[in-house]
């Protein structure tokens, strides 16, 4: 007996319970839009693709999770543990990131346009060419993390943002909000 369970569409994880999403093994991207994924424990799982907008992953652990190209629009991911994820070329637009770990996360070129990443913590991430305009920055901290060709254009920071060495955000177009 396989230990993967095989489905067509994405409809039936709801029914089947977050404990068997590790394991599953699908066809097409998920379609997990407006999901309550609080607290989810989703270490590994491979969303390439998913589409997960507005979904609330208040305190999920994403710990390595394949979100390549993925949609996660007005998600709420407050306090979630994202360290080692991919996340590249990823849509995040007006996401709740506050207090997300996203230790080592590569986010490269991926949309965080709008976001609230407030407190969150992105040391050692790959942003090299993301989208980080008009996003929320205070108490970030963004040391050791690649920022090569970021779009920092209108983004907050303030006294307690940590930036990588050599990086001037103001010279990027970030505004000090303190």
């Amino acid at each position: 007996m396989s230990r993967f369970f095989a489905v067509d569409a994405w409809r039936p994880v709801r029914r089947l319970g977050l404990a068997l999403l590790p394991r599953l093994r699908v066809s097409e991207p998920p379609q997990l839009n407006d999901c309550d994924l609080s607290g989810a424990d989703l270490r590994g799982v491979n969303l390439r693709g998913a589409s997960l907008n507005r979904a609330n992953l208040t305190g999920a652990n994403l710990a390595a999770v394949d979100l390549r190209q993925s949609f996660m629009a007005h998600s709420v991911l407050v306090q979630a543990r994202l360290g080692g994820a991919d996340l590249r070329r990823a849509m995040l637009l007006a996401a709740d990131w506050r207090g997300a770990q996203l230790v080592e996360a590569n986010l490269r070129r991926a949309n965080l346009q709008h976001s609230d990443l407030r407190g969150a913590n992105l040391r050692r991430a790959d942003l090299r060419g993301a989208n980080l305009a008009i996003s929320r920055l205070e108490g970030a901290d963004l040391r050791e993390t690649a920022m090569e060709g970021a779009d920092l254009g209108g983004a907050r920071y303030d006294s307690t943002t940590r930036w990588p060495q050599g990086v001037n955000p103001e010279q990027r177009g970030a505004q000090r909000v303190d």
